[in-house]
Parts: structure tokens; C-alpha cells; sequence
């Protein structure tokens, strides 16, 4: 949907950054009141989105543009690739009670900048704090569901995750930070994937067009409705990518001030996402795979942490994150190798207690 009437658009001087960009958006119509720009809701290295209003949309909207994270440049193509993201997923929302996403409005893709509809509501991370045990599995069910109809609605075909690939690319990247790969827990972590990757690789996984960032952050609830934002859909890949990013993030989560309570509640609160996602039986999250793209993320998580957390909260972040791969750790030794696990547990366990009394002796 685009407006009625536009003015010439005008050339840009060089690499627009994101104040060049709201002096210039005004421009794009034929009248003074069609968009009025307001502030700024939110910021990231990636983007800025701003909420605006204006005779052009038949109510209030969201602006978002799409920086480049180093040079603060703006990004015509990931402009492009997110509205048309949005438009095939539109196709698929109008009228379900449960599925929601924003509407694209107009895209400027000189401008990096793409105008959509404004949700207003509360995100999943938002209603999941000071909710009972029941309403936050109930909210992971809801999000396990959702995920599940976009994953149908684009079309799932057969697949297998590509392990090898996964693991020479963060391979590369734990090359580069080797204050991080040669952490024990990480080191760890990294074995087990090796050790791992062909069984997991074995499991028949359904690959589609994935949301790529999908996390209660990226989930708005209104009016019994959930709607998802920050859509990639431009690339195929395995359902379990989503299923682990979005399972990381809600463990992450829970060790947030007002939510630690579901720590102790966490795998059952997983266990309701999982059984929203399979719901329907069209769609099934094999637990090898799972568990191993789980771990996989946690570690990429570990890695990526610099570019979207700042200390002091990055460390705070980090020795989360720390934990969440020790526990995927012990899950994934219990799904590969149950009995195997527990007897180099114990073994792990007699060698320690030698060298402690050795050292004391």
C-alpha cells in the first residue's frame, strides 16, 4: 500500500545516515501533515524505528531504518528484503484469530526506510514478567503455535541440518576470539557439537522461509492476537533454527529481575512452546537436532555478545549465557550418548577427586 500522491524523490549527497533520513522522508509527500515524524522508540547498531502519524495511513505508524552497523549508513537492501518480508507473511495473517503480523505501508529503499503499520501492546518478554507458571506456558504455547503457522504458511520441504557448514563457520569465528574458544565450558561445548554432528545431521529436519530472529522480544501481544516483528523470511533454512534462537532467548530471559522464578520452571515452560509448535502435527521438531542448534546459537550468542551488549551489562549477559551452554551441555550428553554420559561423568568425577587429594595430602 502506498500513498496516493508523491513528491520527486530527491538525490542524496552521499551515504545517508539516519538524521539525513528524517530530513528527507518529509519530502517524499505532497503535503505538510501527510507524515509528522514523533520520537524515537527504539535504537540499535542495525536500525532506528520512530513513531509517526499523518493523513498518509489511516493511523498511527512505525518508521524504521536500516543502518549499517559500523559506518551508520543506510541499508537500501535490508530496507527491501524487510518489506517484502512482511508483505508475504501479510498474506497469510488477514483474518486468523491468533497469527498477527505488521502491515508494510510504503518502502523508500534510497532511504533504507520502510513504513509499516503501529502495533501497540505489550512483547511476550514484557507480559511474561510477573505471570504465574501457567500463564507463562501458556504464552510459550501461544509463541510455539504462532511459529508454527508461519512455518507452514511459507511452505516447508525436506531437510537435514548442515552441521559441517554450522561448525567451520563458527569454527572461523571462535579462531578469531580465542579469549572465548578457549574457555573449558566453551571448549567443551565445541567437542560435544563435533562429537555430535552427524547423528544430529541425520534427522529429517523441514526447511522454509525462517523469521530469523524470532524471540519473545520480536513477539507483541494484543487483543488476543500475537504479532511478530523484525522478519527476515528472505532466507530458507531449518525450522529448529527459530525454535533454538527463540528457547535460548526465553531462558536468557528468565534470569532478568522479576523472572527468576521461572528458572525453575523452565523446562516445563519449553515443553508447552514445543507441544504449541507441534500442535497441529504438521510440523515436528526433531530433539537431537534441536537440542544441537540449540547449543550451536549459545555459543554464537557467546561471540556475537559485543555486538549488541555493552558493559556492564555484557557481563552480566555473558556469565547468563555461560550458564544457559552448561545446561544445553548436559542435555545434549543425556540425548546423544545417555548411558556413555553418566559414565564419563563419573569418571570426570573420580579423576577430580584423586587430584584434590593428591593436592591435600
Amino acid at each position: 500500500m502506498r500513498p496516493a500522491a508523491l513528491a520527486p524523490m530527491s538525490q542524496l549527497p552521499g551515504p545517508a545516515r539516519a538524521e539525513d533520513v528524517l530530513s528527507l522522508i518529509p519530502g517524499r509527500y505532497n503535503s505538510a501533515d501527510a507524515l509528522v515524524i514523533g520520537k524515537r522508540v527504539t535504537a540499535s547498531p542495525w536500525s532506528r524505528i520512530y513513531y509517526g502519524t499523518g493523513s498518509a495511513y489511516p493511523g498511527p505508524v512505525a518508521i524504521k531504518i536500516f543502518l549499517h552497523s559500523a559506518t551508520g549508513a543506510v541499508l537500501p537492501r535490508a530496507a527491501s528484503e524487510y518489506y517484502r518480508a512482511l508483505a508475504r507473511v501479510a498474506v497469510h495473517t488477514r483474518g486468523d484469530p491468533l497469527f498477527g503480523s505488521i502491515a508494510p505501508l510504503d518502502l523508500f529503499p534510497d532511504l533504507g526506510t520502510v513504513i509499516t503499520q503501529w502495533v501497540s501492546g505489550p512483547t511476550l518478554s514484557q507480559c511474561l514478567h510477573g505471570s504465574s507458571r501457567a500463564e507463562a506456558c501458556r504464552a510459550s504455547h501461544h509463541a510455539g503455535l504462532w511459529l508454527s503457522r508461519l512455518h507452514h504458511a511459507m511452505g516447508p520441504a525436506d531437510g537435514r541440518l548442515e552441521t559441517d557448514e554450522l561448525l567451520d563457520r563458527t569454527g572461523a569465528e571462535l579462531f578469531q576470539h580465542p579469549w572465548i574458544a578457549e574457555h573449558p565450558l566453551v571448549e567443551a561445548a565445541v567437542r560435544l557439537l563435533c562429537r555430535t554432528a552427524r547423528e544430529a545431521g541425520a534427522h529429517p529436519v523441514p526447511w522454509t522461509y525462517i523469521h530469523g530472529d524470532y524471540k519473545p522480544d520480536n513477539l507483541i501481544a494484543t487483543e488476543g492476537r500475537l504479532y511478530g516483528l523484525d522478519f527476515d523470511v528472505a532466507h530458507r533454512g531449518p525450522v529448529t533454527l527459530d525454535a533454538a534462537q527463540f528457547l535460548n532467548h526465553l531462558v536468557l530471559l528468565f534470569y532478568s529481575p522479576g523472572l527468576l522464578s521461572h528458572l525453575l520452571n523452565r523446562h516445563r515452560i519449553a515443553q508447552a512452546f514445543l507441544d504449541g509448535y507441534e500442535q497441529s502435527g504438521e510440523l515436528i521438531l526433531p530433539r537431537p537436532a534441536l537440542v544441537w542448534n540449540r547449543l550451536h546459537h549459545a555459543i554464537r550468542c557467546l561471540l556475537k555478545l559485543g555486538e549488541w551488549s555493552l558493559p556492564p551489562k555484557s557481563w552480566i549477559t555473558q556469565w547468563t549465557i555461560r550458564r544457559l551452554i552448561a545446561d544445553l551441555v548436559d542435555e545434549a550428553k543425556y540425548l546423544f550418548d545417555p548411558l556413555g554420559g553418566r559414565e564419563r561423568d563419573k569418571t570426570a568425577n573420580s579423576r577430580q577427586t584423586a587430584r584434590i587429594a593428591t593436592a591435600t595430602a
